[in-house]
């Protein structure tokens, strides 16, 4: 805090993480080994010195009246901070409590290794940190200057700092006088100001009406560290925010904000971000609206003259352009030449699927967790406003809706989405925007494991489709799906008809037991632990898994049946505009105990009543028993049939002969996406995208590496796709720059994560629904670490020429 006396100024700067007392030090009560320093800052009256200082200066410092803003810091030790030429700056909160005494902003800088520390500089100053107009006004002398007599402890300090320690410092400083500059003890041309360049911002908000509002924002910069996956290097201004209101004729104002850039000999970079903020005069989410890399010449483009500069202007949710249009490649999405992309909305949790109203509105559903029930997090219909900012139609959080929410799509007035219903079996149910809930079916045994029930679209015959995960990897239930098994020990793969099983079982351990080397023997199409005889008849049900599924929305359970069945795990389903269907399919998984390491994984022309081959053919559709799809012994389990071994090797689970089940037809395979890739929710460009029109264009998800193929060691997917129907030709269309997902560059936000939806609204445009930032975290089970507020949605749009 700083405090003001009669005859002198008291200051305690305390910028830690924590504010703490200056009495003595106190044990921070957690595990971390780092300690944090906070310094106050005491200033000398130098009255009683007054004769010894007319000794060899003709009058005492002049001190300013002005109020503390800033501090500069440079400490060496076992973490530098700060430097001579850049020291550490570290902001006083400019609104005083209320007992008048101001406070620093926080500093994680000062959060340091523990060890000797040595304060070699240390100043106070008014004004802003990035304002050239900024005046020193305290410092601390040095031992070796003339002033350092009139305090007790001159610079440099010894600190000791121990782990888990929040160290007080007083430190005495004198007011700071240039016309004594050499009394101090610094070299002042060490310290000296770097010299800056000021760039000032302006901004215009339009909401979704068109209507133009003065934006109020913050911006954040920082010197660009030069590498792209961190790009925040030091700080040079945080939270600096314009000055907004409304004048007497009661119109609303915005001031630009200006900074100033240091700007030393050669070029400089800096790493902004410009936050919309919500206003008096308008609503809006506040969020991150301009972020990237600009240089001094940037700046330096923007100057008329020697004393005029002109703003930075930019228009968010305009239909102008920023003028400069200094951060038009502030995403890092790369699409083809005659399309740009630009982010409708960000930090959304968990968002799967997008539709629209019979009104043009677009609405989007917010999944609620990741693969665990356990682990949810809320489940809401928005509705997406034209400016980005969403409202919330509908709570989905009751009601025994279980998450995860997957498909969602709008028809005659209700909502119809697929979820889980209380007993973790696959379900699909409808809410209307007043929010009443109607179950249409439940019972999908299937959707009790890691895949459930995904997407649901309306078929051209007014019919509604929904595609459904099988449970496990490859029909067979293991130690990979344990955290399902135990909440639901009865879980298993169910074919839409009758099936006559080899009789392969599979030898694991027994995760249900706590005996040490306990095994068990599973087969397929049943629980696990659960051994099968050759010539074994599973009964098909209706509501099976690996399927697409039909029915009447106003008569679900009089009408559902299968529409072709043998999918992997099936997500999107679309229909061209010749009514000929596609899916996209999840291909198998290099993982369990009944691993395949697959070649692709697919998109597929999807016929009637056709059985496409899951779980003995591959993703291409060739029989499982080629050697190719074979993976190391080391990761397959020992096969038994009849308790006789048969050794390590994939082979057919069904008799397909016995089952009346033809092999599929290779040519279905429309495209053929890398292996891993993950295939999602996808969609045919209408008309107006000209020669594409009818190309299918598919989100793929990206791998779940390695818990889901421990032989692979490169990213795939994280991207959309096309793919032309006639040829089969597949190419990318929107990509993060250098592949993957932007968080893995240290971008997150500014590129592509995992596209989960790709949709052409009314408007012709795509819109892509980016689920968010997945990281592999084998600490969970499953060891998959879905991070909250992560998800984005994008707008592809052509340029008109």
């Amino acid at each position: 805090m700083i405090m003001k006396k009669k005859n002198f100024w008291m200051c305690f700067l305390a910028f830690a993480l924590i504010f703490t007392s200056c009495s003595e030090d106190e044990k921070v009560q957690d595990d971390s080994e780092l300690a944090t320093i906070s310094f106050g800052a005491l200033l000398n009256d130098m009255a009683n010195g007054r004769a010894a200082l007319k000794e060899h200066l003709s009058d005492i410092p002049g001190c300013s009246d002005a109020s503390p803003a800033f501090v500069e810091v440079v400490l060496t030790g076992p973490t530098n901070v700060g430097t001579m030429e850049e020291p550490l700056v570290v902001q006083v909160n400019p609104t005083p409590g209320n007992d008048g005494n101001y406070f620093t902003k926080e500093s994680s800088d000062l959060q340091l290794q523990p060890g000797i520390y040595s304060l070699e500089y240390f100043a106070v100053y008014d004004g802003n940190p990035v304002n050239s107009g900024s005046n020193r006004i305290w410092i601390a002398p040095r031992n070796d200057g003339s002033l350092a007599s009139f305090v007790d402890n001159p610079l440099p300090m010894e600190i000791d700092l121990r782990a888990g320690v929040k160290k007080y410092v007083d430190v005495e400083v004198l007011c700071y006088d240039d016309r004594i500059v050499n009394e101090y003890g610094y070299a002042f041309f060490d310290i000296s100001t770097t010299r800056g360049i000021e760039f000032c911002i302006f901004g215009n908000y339009c909401d979704e009406n068109g209507r133009h509002f003065p934006a109020k924002f913050s911006v954040d910069a920082w010197r660009y560290s030069g590498d792209p996956s961190q790009p925040k290097g030091r700080v040079i201004g945080e939270d600096l925010m314009n000055n907004t209101g409304t004048n007497s004729a009661g119109d609303a104002f915005a001031d630009p904000l200006c900074l100033v850039l240091p700007d030393s000999q050669g070029a400089d970079e800096y790493y902004i971000e410009i936050t919309l903020m919500d206003s008096d005069v308008y609503d809006t989410q506040e969020r991150i609206i301009r972020s990237g890399v600009i240089t001094d010449d940037d700046v330096r483009s923007l100057f008329r003259g020697d004393s005029n500069n002109e703003y930075f202007h930019f228009r968010a949710g305009c239909d102008q352009q920023d003028n400069p249009d200094l951060f038009g490649d502030d995403n890092i999405v790369q699409v083809p030449e005659g399309f740009r992309i630009e982010k409708v909305a960000g930090g959304i949790n968990r968002p799967t699927s997008a539709t629209w109203d019979d009104e043009g509105n677009m609405f989007i559903v917010l999944a609620g967790n990741d693969f665990l029930p356990e682990r949810d997090t809320p489940m809401r219909i928005m509705q997406v406003r034209e400016d980005g900012s969403m409202v919330e139609i509908v709570d989905l959080s009751r009601n025994g809706i279980i998450p995860a929410i997957v498909g969602l799509v709008w028809y005659e007035g209700w909502f119809y989405f697929t979820h889980r219903a209380d007993d973790l079996t696959g379900a699909v149910s409808r809410v209307n925007k007043n929010g009443q809930l109607e179950e249409l079916f439940s019972g999908i045994i299937d959707s009790q494991s890691e895949h459930q029930i995904n997407d649901i679209q309306v078929g051209p015959d007014g019919l509604m489709y929904v595609s459904v995960g099988p449970a496990g990897n490859a029909a067979v239930m293991g130690p990979d799906v344990a955290p399902f098994v135990m909440l639901s020990p009865d879980v298993r793969a169910r074919p839409c008809q009758d099936i006559v099983l080899v009789g392969r079982n599979y030898k694991s351990p027994d995760f249900r037991t706590e005996v040490e080397n306990d095994t068990v023997f599973t087969g397929a199409y049943v629980p696990f632990g659960v051994e099968t005889q050759p010539g074994q008849v599973i009964q098909g049900v209706t509501l099976c898994g690996g399927s697409i599924l039909k029915f009447d929305p106003n008569n679900a359970i009089g009408t559902i049946r299968t529409h072709a069945w043998g999918f992997r795990n099936l997500i999107g389903l679309t229909w061209d505009s010749h009514g000929n269907m596609y899916a996209a399919e999840n291909g198998y998984d290099n993982r369990g105990l009944r691993p395949v390491n697959d070649e692709i994984d697919a998109t597929l022309r999807v016929h009637e009543d056709m059985w496409y081959g899951v779980p003995d053919f591959s993703a291409g559709r060739e029989p499982l028993t080629d050697p190719k799809f074979e993976v190391p012994d080391n990761l397959q389990a020992e096969v038994f049939i009849g308790g006789e071994s048969i050794g390590k090797d994939l082979g057919f689970v069904i008799d397909h002969q016995a089952s009346g089940l033809t092999p599929p037809d290779p040519s279905v395979v429309v495209g053929r996406h890398e292996f891993n890739s993950s295939p999602s929710l996808l969609d045919v460009a209408p008309t107006s995208w000209g020669e594409w029109a009818d190309h299918l264009f598919i989100a793929e998800w990206g791998d779940l590496t390695p818990p889901t193929n421990p032989l692979r060691n490169t990213p795939v997917g994280y991207k959309v796709v096309r793919v032309d129907p006639e040829s089969g030709q597949l190419v990318s269309f929107a990509s993060t720059m250098g592949g993957g997902p932007a968080s893995a560059q240290g971008m997150e936000g500014e590129g592509l994560e995992r596209p989960f939806d790709v949709k052409f609204g009314p408007d012709g445009a795509m819109y892509i629904i980016d689920y968010g930032v997945v990281t592999i975290d084998f600490s969970m089970a499953p060891p998959y670490n879905y991070h909250e507020n992560t998800g984005t949605i994008w707008k592809v749009s052509k340029v008109e020429e």
